[in-house]
């Protein structure tokens, strides 16, 4: 399925001008193009109007007699409203009121309000990727029944094994010229997507060329591979999600900021990082250092004040909690998911933070319990979290009244702010503002980042026309894939 806009990957990525990277799911403004959607005008403050691209076909599925026909802006209207009013859509774009379709292609999309995560929340969270209507009295959850209008058609799926894709012949962008001569894309006929649930396994797959390219694989296995497979490709990123201490914001010890700020004080954030990560960035949250500069402030460029919270000092921290009123210390407890990196993490933090005078309990639950505790906000001191740190914008207003946020509910200088940053249609002026409600956000140190990892994407040199992105949409290598190609002969040479 294709969506409204994406990310100019071609034009503006590595193989083009070179202004992105593309390797996190933060898309400025500036490098969005249309995909289904021609193109898109502000025609007021609360109106968009998106012009769809004619000749853009959803592809056949024999499997519940779908013949192949056009997307028209009926299609989309179906599509968002859809979304708007399920669970993620009455979450993510409660900005939008309704979508209308015009006439065959046009849509409207009339909004209550401006903001400017307008674009990403589509993206990121695939809230306009387009179907049709139909598909869903077909019946959705059957992958048979898939249908869209992107590059590839999925025509296998076999549960915790594989995903297959074939070429589509139809797509719209199929004609393209490179170099001054004109292809026919996809170059590739097939993609397989392995599932594969271990992580060493997967890594195996990369090594023995079994697999060509992989996103995300974790730093740790860069020394090894460097070794065993050194044609290697590859290019370093940090990751757009990191692990937070989220503390309790209704009642407790710890609506008190500075004994939040003892504790970020007394935890060593780069021993975690060494231990958990093997690499990484301290200064990862609120926001990833894969942001651009705009948005983001090094370490080393903060105010001394908010320096001072993340420079590890336990006999400093230690007297904060005994000013406090704390000189015998306390009890707290964390809860954390029961994978092996959270209890990892937990028993580091149980190790820091006697040394300044807490007696922690960790009180470890499964997945789906941590779900419920984390929605709900029912937990006695506080939760370690997985949290995006990737959109300078969208976070923002995303904790905006949460029922699991604290900056977001009882923050009224940081919401008022929120609101007034999201209405601010400049980019520069916004990415400015923004900047500095981040740090003042780890000065109220509602959560303690626990650092960010590096991670890598790997390929082989075999994969032609590819630069190591990790994201040209909303998700995966949509629109790379349908440029690359296999050098057959350079595989073959190289042994695989």
């Amino acid at each position: 399925m294709e969506g409204l806009i994406g990310g100019d990957v071609i034009n503006r990525g590595p193989r083009g001008t070179g202004e992105g990277g593309f390797l996190s799911n933060f898309l400025p403004e500036n490098l969005l193009t249309g995909v289904v959607a021609e193109s898109w005008e502000w025609i007021d403050p609360l109106t968009i109007t998106f012009r769809i691209r004619s000749g853009v076909m959803f592809y056949a599925n024999p499997n519940w007699g779908f013949e192949s026909r056009e997307v028209t802006a009926d299609d989309v209207e179906f599509v968002i409203n859809r979304y708007r009013e399920s669970v993620m859509g009455t979450t993510y774009i409660n900005w939008l009121d309704r979508a209308e379709a015009t006439d065959r292609y046009t849509v409207v999309f009339h909004c209550n309000r401006y903001s400017s995560a307008w674009y990403f929340t589509l993206l990121c969270y695939e809230l306009d990727l387009i179907y049709p209507p139909e598909l869903v009295e077909a019946g959705m959850h059957d992958w048979k029944n898939q249908v869209g209008s992107g590059a590839f058609k999925l025509t296998e799926y076999v549960k915790d094994v594989k995903a297959t894709y074939e070429r589509n012949p139809d797509w719209w962008n199929r004609m393209q010229t490179i170099n001054g001569k004109e292809y026919e894309l996809p170059f590739i006929d097939k993609v397989t997507y392995p599932i594969v649930t271990e992580e060493s396994t997967r890594i195996a797959a990369l090594r023995t060329g079994r697999v060509d390219i992989n996103l995300r694989v974790p730093i740790l296995y860069r020394d090894t591979l460097a070794q065993t497979s050194p044609e290697l490709l590859r290019n370093d990123y940090y990751n757009t999600s990191t692990f937070v201490v989220m503390f309790q914001w209704r009642q407790g010890t710890w609506l008190d900021k500075e004994m939040r700020h003892a504790l970020k004080i007394g935890t060593n954030v780069q021993a975690i990082i060494d231990s958990v990560l093997i690499e990484g960035a301290v200064q990862g949250y609120p926001l990833s250092p894969s942001i651009p500069a705009s948005y983001y402030t090094p370490l080393e460029d903060l105010p001394p004040e908010i320096q001072k919270l993340w420079t590890y000092n336990p006999d400093l921290a230690r007297q904060m909690i005994i000013d406090a009123g704390y000189p015998e210390g306390l009890d707290m407890e964390v809860v954390i998911d029961n994978t092996t990196a959270s209890i990892d993490r937990g028993a580091m933090l149980k190790e820091m933070w006697s040394k300044i005078g807490i007696n922690l309990t960790l009180k470890v639950v499964d997945a789906t319990a941590m779900y419920a505790v984390r929605g709900s906000g029912d937990f006695k001191d506080a939760i370690i979290v997985s949290t995006g740190n990737a959109s300078p914008e969208g976070h923002l207003e995303f904790w905006t009244g949460a029922p699991f946020a604290a900056e977001g509910n009882i923050d009224q200088y940081l919401i008022d702010e929120v609101q007034r940053v999201m209405q601010i249609r400049d980019p520069v002026e916004r990415a400015a503002e923004v900047k500095r409600l981040t740090v003042y956000r780890m000065d109220t140190a509602w959560l303690l980042g626990l650092g960010t990892a590096k991670k890598m994407v790997m390929y082989w040199p075999w994969i032609k026309n590819y630069y190591g992105e990790l994201q040209g949409y909303s998700a995966g290598l949509m629109p790379e894939l349908a440029y690359m190609w296999i050098d057959q002969e350079l595989k073959t040479e190289m042994g695989y």
